[in-house]
């Protein structure tokens, strides 16, 4: 180097490194003895080992710094202070649908629609006017859809404290929008949904009910809550089909059927139960789901159409068809056991001069007290 300097007379610079692994900075310059002559060289050191770690440092932490945003799940970029990109790392570009390196030197108007710089404009003229970061939740148009971010920027300050540029994160969070619209759709179905609902863990422990199920059970939410649902439990439902419930449920995750369960009252009520088995992704069960709806009514209906179908409905007697039904088996039974077997035909005398005298509420009470009293006479077995 000092003969670099005696040849070109020209004062050089450069960095040399002892043994010990010490910086130091060289400064040559020539020693002129006259204007046409050169008499040596000057040689002025420094020591700048402090200064070469920091700058050593420095690197390491901008190639590690570099390496997290380029390899981050998370959109980042960096705009200069007029808006234009000096960084945008891979998850940036790629959601944009942009090669890498396209949008340095650019601005958001040579690249995005009118409307996704109209949002990114609003936000970078509210954090650089705050001076702070502001963080935001912005649903941007983009060709293969609407997504959905939750962005952060903030302003890069120099020594002065004036703007020098804006930093920008984002987390694609349009999954999760998407899951928590299914969720609130999914809770105001379990909320308004006609019948019981009912959740609960693997211990049978009640997890939370709808608004249907307070309703029909007359149980408040906070009541069941950590509960079991055999505080539900009716006297009218034999033991036995829990058992064969449970069997089902355990072997084929499902189960439905009518079963009697009680109000906050005590007052029984019948319902058709379902029961589901949730299970995680794995396979093992997580959760039971039982939906119910209150069929007393439906049942009582039923079984009305049924008795009228074979009875009078005045007098509860056996209509012709039951009577005629029930002819032809005592008739069979006489037949096969050799027995015989009695009919009497009654007739009530004058009844229509009831009626038309004293009126039809008359009458039919008379009906009805003749029918007692002939049920009166007979034996439990017989008809009437």
């Amino acid at each position: 180097n000092s003969q670099q300097v005696i040849e070109t007379q020209n004062a050089l610079d450069c960095q040399i490194v002892n043994a010990n692994r010490r910086h130091y900075a060289l400064h040559i310059v020539p020693l002129l003895r006259d204007t046409q002559r050169i008499a040596g060289v000057i040689l002025l050191f420094a020591d700048n080992t402090n200064l070469y770690e920091i700058e050593r440092s420095a690197r390491e932490t901008q190639v590690r710094l570099l390496a997290v945003m380029n390899n981050s799940v998370s959109l980042m970029a960096v705009k200069d202070a007029s808006g234009r990109y000096q960084f945008a790392n891979p998850k940036f570009e790629a959601t944009f649908g942009f090669a890498s390196g396209e949008l340095i030197g650019k601005t958001d108007l040579q690249l995005f629609p009118a409307e996704v710089c109209e949002v990114f404009r609003e936000s970078e003229l509210e954090a650089m006017r705050l001076r702070q970061g502001i963080e935001r939740e912005e649903a941007l148009p983009l060709s293969d859809g609407p997504r959905h971010f939750l962005a952060v920027r903030f302003p890069l300050l120099d020594d002065d404290g004036a703007i020098t540029g804006l930093c920008f994160q984002a987390t694609d969070i349009t999954a999760r929008k998407q899951a928590e619209d299914s969720l609130r759709l999914a809770a105001m179905v379990f909320d308004r949904a006609s019948e019981g609902v009912m959740v609960t863990d693997t211990e049978q422990r009640i997890l939370t009910v709808n608004d249907a199920f307070t309703v029909l059970t007359g149980f408040a939410r906070e009541e069941v809550i950590g509960e079991k649902p055999s505080l539900l439990r009716c006297h009218l439902t034999p033991p036995e089909l829990y058992q064969d419930m449970w069997d089902r449920i355990n072997r084929l995750g499902v189960w439905q059927g009518e079963i009697w369960n009680r109000r906050k009252n005590g007052e029984p009520f019948l319902e058709w139960l379902s029961i589901n088995t949730v299970k995680d992704m794995h396979g093992k069960v997580v959760n039971y789901v039982g939906m119910f709806s209150d069929i007393t009514k439906a049942r009582e209906s039923q079984q009305r159409i049924e008795y009228l179908a074979t009875h009078d409905e005045l007098t509860g007697l056996p209509n012709r068809a039951l009577f005629n039904d029930r002819l032809h088996l005592a008739l069979a039974r006489a037949e096969r056991s050799g027995e015989n077997m009695g009919v009497v035909f009654i007739d009530l005398d004058n009844f229509k001069v009831v009626n038309d005298t004293l009126g039809h509420v008359t009458g039919d009470r008379l009906l009805k007290q003749a029918a007692m009293r002939l049920l009166d006479c007979v034996r439990s077995e017989d008809t009437v």
